[in-house]
């Protein structure tokens, strides 16, 4: 029995038409993608961002609405961060960054319905880049002294964070998305402005003023 398709945005469907254990059904119209679903199987949805009335997106939402365990594959010809994490939050079972024709698609679609989540290398990186600038804006939280909070910049502040919870300069410069270089600059001019020689008298400040175990034992 082949696998039910449904394509919207009907100059996608070409792409499948010739395999053999996959059968195609296409709609240009994205706003009757869930009718369509209600009145027929479909086992996966391969949906183009692109795909009109509403946007891509909003089709995504309206399927995952009635049909919130039904595979789905949202094609992107170009490169767009945002909605690809929209797509990850609205639970999307693959994500395609490149035309719809390409010959890696047929398989993609096999994976997705044996259970997989299936995301290219580029498109990992995008998440990986997301991740990375959510993480930028993170940091533990640290007790400073009023002296020292009125002189570090919030950058400062997010080293020296890091600096408390022992990681190594590779780590922070990791963490922070960050050259190793730019994060020993940045430590010189922390040490400097809090007046300390070396990471462990930094630590070993911050100790003394926080009451956290986590700061407590000096390596």
């Amino acid at each position: 029995m082949k696998n039910q398709i449904l394509v919207v945005e009907a100059g996608n469907s070409y792409t499948l038409q010739n395999e053999p254990d996959l059968e195609v059904a296409a709609i240009v119209d994205g706003s009757k993608a869930v009718e369509y679903i209600r009145r027929h199987l479909v086992q996966l949805v391969l949906l183009d961002l692109s795909s009109s009335a509403p946007n891509g997106l909003a089709n995504i939402k309206a399927i995952r609405r009635v049909a919130p365990r039904l595979p789905i594959l949202a094609v992107s010809s170009r490169y767009d961060e945002e909605s690809f994490v929209q797509c990850l939050a609205y639970g999307v079972n693959g994500y395609l960054v490149e035309e719809p024709h390409s010959a890696g698609l047929p398989q993609m679609i096999r994976d997705i319905l044996k259970g997989q989540h299936v995301y290219p290398d580029k498109v990992a990186a995008l998440l990986s880049r997301f991740l990375r600038r959510q993480l930028d804006g993170m940091a533990p939280e640290l007790s400073l002294p009023p002296q020292w909070e009125n002189q570090l910049s919030p950058r400062e502040k997010q080293i020296l964070a890091l600096v408390a919870q022992r990681l190594s300069n590779h780590e922070i410069a990791e963490t922070l998305s960050l050259s190793e270089g730019t994060v020993k600059n940045h430590l010189t001019v922390i040490f400097g402005k809090i007046e300390v020689k070396n990471r462990r008298e930094a630590i070993r400040a911050l100790a003394q003023t926080s009451s956290e175990s986590q700061y407590s034992t000096i390596r």
